[in-house]
């Protein structure tokens, strides 16, 4: 064989491998990280994240994500809050633990609060369930788009985190109002999305952990 065709025959093999490598690592499963966005993922130097830090570990790594669209049951839905507490500020897993407590994720529920005669006074609508006195401006068929109502109740779970100090305060805030925040200090509510929170701290770095070792075996 003469020089010219090993020369050939190297380059197509070498070919081959490079295409047959590349190949590979786009079938790899969701379960897997995306490459490229990994190095950033590891500029956060923590072995436990919480609160702004997941949202930065989950902005920049796709294969995070999917904790929540499994979680949630609706990728649509779970997208949408990933991004506006990105844009707001606002730790990823509280904001679903709200949802969660809210309305279980669901875009169509409904609530109506009474007065002590039975008379309506306002409508919880939606994902975060907007209430209709605290947003006049909207309505129904606006409460009910899953992108604006998620828009509207994370942009207001940051005004209230900016208006307290604690989580708890800021949850009762959401809920019952700010002028209620000092007569109510600790409620079921807040501790059950407390609770949701922590739990979705510990899932999102088990999932962290797992990802991490698939990289280094991957890299070898």
């Amino acid at each position: 064989m003469t020089r010219k065709r090993k020369l050939i025959l190297l380059f197509c093999l070498l070919s081959f491998v490079i295409l047959t490598s590349s190949m590979i690592i786009q079938t790899q499963t969701d379960d897997l990280v995306y490459y490229y966005k990994y190095d950033k993922f590891l500029e956060i130097d923590k072995d436990y994240l919480t609160g702004i830090d997941i949202n930065r570990a989950v902005e920049n790594n796709s294969g995070l994500k999917m904790i929540y669209e499994n979680w949630t049951g609706d990728k649509c839905i779970a997208d949408e809050i990933i991004r506006r507490c990105i844009q707001f500020d606002v730790p990823l897993n509280l904001a679903f633990a709200v949802a969660k407590k809210e309305s279980n994720f669901d875009p169509n529920a409904v609530n109506i609060n009474y007065d002590e005669e039975g008379q309506i006074t306002s409508v919880d609508r939606g994902i975060f369930q907007l209430n209709s006195k605290s947003f006049p401006q909207l309505t129904e068929e606006q409460m009910f788009n899953y992108k604006t109502n998620i828009y509207y109740g994370v942009s207001y779970l940051h005004y209230c985190i900016e208006s307290f100090d604690t989580d708890s305060d800021s949850l009762i805030a959401y809920n019952a109002g700010h002028s209620n925040v000092l007569k109510v200090r600790s409620t079921s509510y807040t501790q059950d999305i407390l609770s949701t929170q922590s739990s979705l701290d510990d899932l999102f770095n088990q999932k962290k952990e797992a990802i991490k070792y698939e990289e280094r075996f991957i890299r070898g």
